[in-house]
């Protein structure tokens, strides 16, 4: 996937993986969309505080195209199952999930159709017992249309999430839906290896400006698990 080409909307999230190394993340998107994802939904400069993994406060992106940057002073993460399904009942939304690690262009590799999703396979997974699993997806493509994640800015606090993981069905329950402008996301927080294990599920929302980049915010689902 190039992303120069006018031809592709995407959501991209870049973060790169090594301990001793660099940090990054970016969450951009290009091509022609629609006016606006999420529009209702409630606008948001980060995730909630009970997301947060530690009170150490990492950069953020400068620009909606921006890289936001820190030292990756974490452990590594163990080796963990890797989920193979989400399901948000509700919206009737079903997405096989494939790992996913870096593009050769230091960004996380996502599917090419908005009818799958990724999972950041050098952070926690959900069998882990700390810190975030981040699923991510593009809300629609030139070739294929809207996607099933173009339903959610529907999703809303205490729906039911479905991830299938090593043969059982975990649940889940959504604890925020937020739009947060690209420019304010704290990368710390939606990557966070530390803290209570959730769910983060993300794709491209609010205004298209193809002079911009494309769209501005990032739809974010947080969502912990229900025991």
């Amino acid at each position: 996937m190039s992303l120069g080409s006018p031809l592709r909307r995407a959501v991209t999230i870049a973060v790169a993986a090594l301990v001793g190394a660099v940090l990054a993340v970016v969450l951009v998107d290009v091509g022609r969309g629609p006016a606006t994802v999420g529009a209702d939904l409630p606008t948001a400069t980060s995730l909630p505080d009970s997301a947060a993994a530690s009170s150490r406060t990492p950069s953020r992106a400068a620009a909606s195209s921006g890289v936001g940057v820190r030292p990756a002073e974490l452990p590594p993460v163990r080796p963990t199952a890797a989920p193979t399904l989400l399901r948000i009942p509700r919206l009737g939304v079903a997405l096989p999930v494939d790992p996913a690690g870096l593009a050769e262009d230091g960004q996380m590799a996502l599917p090419d159709e908005p009818t799958r999703l990724s999972w950041y396979r050098f952070g926690p997974g959900p069998l882990s017992p700390r810190g975030a699993t981040v699923l991510g997806g593009h809300v629609d493509t030139i070739e294929d249309g809207a996607g099933p994640l173009a339903r959610l800015a529907a999703a809303r606090p205490g729906d039911r999430l479905q991830v299938l993981v090593d043969g059982r069905t975990l649940a889940y329950r959504i604890i925020t839906v937020t739009r947060i402008p690209k420019v304010r996301l704290d990368t710390g927080q939606v990557f966070a290896r530390g803290g209570p294990p959730r769910l983060h599920l993300l794709t491209c929302g609010g205004a298209y400006l193809p002079d911009r980049g494309g769209y501005q915010d990032n739809v974010v689902v947080v969502a912990r698990p229900v025991r």
